[in-house]
């Protein structure tokens, strides 16, 4: 009977010089999340057998390059949850094993789980709108909203609602952070306020939203009225002189097309035409227009759509000049004419002073100034 009784003992010492009984190396879960955000949770699964019940699981969490720094999670149960903090986006993909010790001290090492990315918690900066406080029909309110962090691709959808009933009006989706709306003809009178939910790809997606600070009324539209304009000179103007024509519309949409025609108001012929998103032009006069009489209208057009024409500017007389303060005085010149259509006179009674003087410049200098002479008159 006695040898019956160091059996065990006999055994127990079979077993630990054999490694018998020993824990089986442990397997770890991969990530449950394979996208994560800061903030949001991970979790891993440990699974071992043998050895000597109950286990102590030393997980490690690290980077997948360096596998440093780590973070150890002890604990007597078979799986860990931990939150992501914004540390580890420092760094980058993530990777998991376990340790697990058994109640005779026995280690066991797990393999390595798959990775797992971080990306920053999702945040929706604001939500604007494009038109505030009224909006007409045919008008586009553009809604943007934009965010930061998140993981992978960003979905938003956007809702225009009345404000009042909370009735909904439109809504879309879509990866933009932008909505154009159309405003249409129907929602007149409507008082209206918007949200957006933006949803990433994280594994576990994380949403974030928003409500426009103020309601936007939608009012009629106002016609488009008709143009009118007006050029600088109504009087009369010269050759090479800058004419300014300037229009003034108002409703409709306020994006408006110019279309300045300039004509002669003689025969209707056009003499130009100028397309501008401005609502004025500096026409220069040229030389073929000397005694005719000049106007101008303008053509508007927005995207209403609507075009008005305006009624003919004021008349425009050109003479061929040249404008005070420039160019040659030519009262200076006939001055001169006149001294030396004398002076030729007196040389004509008196053929001696010949003699002291280049033969033909007296003459030359009489036909110079006779046709500067001429000039001035036709100029003038």
């Amino acid at each position: 009977m006695r040898y019956l009784s160091i059996l065990p003992i006999a055994l127990l010492l079979l077993a630990l010089l054999t490694g018998t009984g020993r824990s089986s190396t442990p397997t770890i879960s991969n990530p449950t999340n394979t996208l994560v955000d800061v903030g949001q949770t991970e979790t891993f699964n440990a699974f071992v057998s043998g050895g000597s019940p109950p286990y102590t699981y030393y997980f490690f969490v690290a980077n997948t390059a360096a596998l440093s720094p780590y973070t150890e999670y002890p604990t007597s149960a078979n799986y860990v949850t931990f939150q992501v903090g914004s540390a580890d986006l420092t760094n980058g993909n993530e990777i998991a094993n376990v340790i697990v010790v058994d109640n005779l001290a026995h280690t066991v090492n797990s393999v390595y789980s798959s990775s797992f990315a971080i990306s920053p918690a999702l945040s929706l900066i604001s939500l604007t709108a494009s038109n505030t406080p009224t909006i007409t029909p045919t008008e586009y309110e553009v809604l943007s909203a934009p965010t930061t962090g998140g993981s992978g691709t960003i979905t938003y959808t956007f809702t225009i609602y009345n404000s009042v009933t909370n009735a909904p009006l439109a809504t879309t989706s879509g990866s933009s952070s932008t909505w154009a709306w159309a405003v249409p003809s129907a929602d007149v009178g409507n008082t209206i306020l918007a949200n957006v939910i933006a949803t990433d790809s994280a594994s576990t997606q994380e949403s974030v939203g928003a409500v426009l600070g103020s309601a936007i009324t939608i009012i009629p539209l106002v016609p488009q009225s008709t143009p009118t304009i007006t050029p600088t000179y109504s009087q009369g103007g010269y050759v090479t002189q800058g004419i300014a024509f300037n229009a003034y519309v108002y409703g409709g949409i306020p994006i408006y097309t110019y279309n300045f025609i300039v004509y002669n108001t003689i025969n209707n012929a056009i003499i130009a035409t100028v397309l501008t998103t401005t609502n004025n032009i500096n026409y220069t006069i040229p030389f073929g227009a000397t005694g005719t009489n000049l106007a101008a209208n303008v053509i508007v057009t927005s995207p209403q759509p609507a075009t008005t024409n305006s009624i003919p500017s004021g008349t425009v007389y050109v003479s061929f000049g040249i404008p005070p303060g420039v160019g040659i005085d030519f009262s200076d010149a006939s001055f001169s004419f006149l001294i030396i259509a004398i002076d030729f006179l007196i040389l004509e009674k008196r053929p001696w002073l010949w003699e002291k003087r280049v033969p033909g410049v007296g003459v030359l200098l009489f036909f110079v100034m006779l046709i500067t002479s001429a000039l001035y008159t036709l100029i003038h």
